[in-house]
């Protein structure tokens, strides 16, 4: 076994040289046209707070109501702050869980 070469290789890979511009994102700008899309419609603010007190009425918290209709609890605080985009299955379910009608009303 004399003739085996057991001495360890260490390759390196050489650096190359960043720039500052591009760590910093220097002189990247978005181009907005008017063709760019919409901002996705988010949950009225009236909807929001109407969930909320009929949560509260019902004495839930978000977690509960969110392991009652099988959601996570981010979801339920998103629709109560108003920054959920609406999903009409789990407004169906925050409804017949609550017991309340709503208006499906979006604000852009």
């Amino acid at each position: 076994m004399e003739h085996q070469d057991w001495k360890p290789v260490v390759l390196k890979k050489a650096e190359k040289p960043v720039h500052i511009e591009h760590k910093s994102g220097f002189k990247q700008h978005k181009n907005l046209d008017s063709n760019d899309p919409d901002a996705p419609k988010t949950i009225d603010l009236e909807t929001a707070r109407r969930i909320q007190q009929a949560r509260m009425e019902k004495k839930l918290t978000q977690k509960q109501l969110a392991q009652r209709i099988n959601v996570k609890p981010a979801l339920i605080q998103s629709y109560e702050q108003g920054k959920a985009i609406p999903d009409h299955a789990v407004l169906n379910k925050i409804t017949r869980t609550l017991g309340i009608k709503l208006k499906n009303k979006t604000k852009k």
